[in-house]
């Protein structure tokens, strides 16, 4: 498990790889509703004077009603995947991949 924080500096990695999977078509929800209702609300931002820095934002939640919950957590989720290799371990009876 990697904690990961919820600023730009914590979300650019996972954002990053994740927005290269999407343009290479490398991963998919498979049609999830919630899952594409929440990559259509979210907005990427970047703090000011730092361009490479990016972080997942929702949109005024109380104006429109959308939530990006699955975003964040696919960041997070992508980012860590990415950090901790791919090396199988074993791990007491089981092998963990990853």
């Amino acid at each position: 498990m990697f904690p990961v924080a919820q600023t730009y500096e914590g979300m650019t990695h996972g954002m990053n790889k994740l927005m290269a999977l999407t343009r290479s078509r490398s991963w998919s929800h498979h049609g999830n509703p919630v899952a594409e209702w929440c990559f259509d609300a979210v907005e990427v931002r970047h703090p000011p004077g730092e361009p490479d820095l990016i972080r997942p934002d929702k949109p005024e939640r109380g104006k429109t009603g959308r939530r990006i919950d699955a975003v964040p957590t696919a960041a997070m989720a992508v980012g860590g995947w990415k950090l901790r290799g791919s090396k199988p371990r074993k791990s007491g009876r089981m092998v963990v991949m990853g």
